[in-house]
C-alpha cells in the first residue's frame, strides 16, 4: 500500500543571485506585501497539503537559512554551493526526493501561485498517470520569462 505522505515532495529553487533586481538580498527574500517572495510558495504549498518540502539555497544561503527556520521550521533547507543552474539544483537534491513517488519542483520567486493551482496540478498528475506533469502559463509579451513552446 503506498503511503499517503511519500506520494508528493515539493523542492522549491531558492539559491539564484536574482542580479536583476540590483540589491544585494538574495531574490526570494526581497519584500511584497512585507513578506518575503519566498514566503508565498511556501504557504500555497502548506495549504495545498505538501507536507515534505525542501527549499535548495545558495546565493546568500545563511540568510535565507535563517529566515526559512524562524518562519517555516518544518522545511528541509538543502544547499547548492556552486550555482550551475536548475538541473545541477535538482540533481543535488536527488538523495532527498528519491524516497517520494513523484517531486515537484517550484521556483522560489512565485508569488502568484495559489494553492487551489498546485492541488489542481497535483491531482492532474496523479490521475493522469503521467511520468512528468509540467505547468506553464501564457502571457501576451513574454519578455524575460522563459519559453515553453507548445504543439
Amino acid at each position: 500500500m503506498e503511503r499517503k505522505d511519500k506520494q508528493f515532495c515539493l523542492l522549491v529553487l531558492a539559491a539564484g543571485k536574482g542580479t536583476r533586481m540590483r540589491s544585494k538580498t538574495p531574490k526570494v527574500l526581497q519584500t511584497i506585501l512585507e513578506e518575503p517572495l519566498l514566503y508565498y510558495p511556501l504557504s500555497a504549498s502548506i495549504d495545498a497539503g505538501i507536507t515534505n518540502i525542501s527549499v535548495m539555497v545558495g546565493f546568500e544561503g545563511e540568510k535565507v537559512q535563517s529566515w526559512l527556520d524562524g518562519s517555516f521550521p518544518s522545511v528541509k533547507v538543502l544547499w547548492q554551493r556552486e550555482q550551475l543552474g536548475t538541473g545541477h539544483a535538482a540533481k543535488l537534491a536527488m538523495s532527498w526526493w528519491r524516497e517520494y513517488q513523484n517531486v515537484m519542483v517550484l521556483a522560489g520567486d512565485t508569488p502568484l501561485i495559489t494553492a487551489q493551482t498546485l492541488k489542481f496540478f497535483a491531482e492532474h498528475h496523479l490521475y493522469s498517470g503521467n511520468k512528468c506533469t509540467l505547468l506553464s502559463f501564457d502571457l501576451p509579451d513574454p519578455t524575460g520569462y522563459g519559453r515553453v513552446i507548445r504543439d
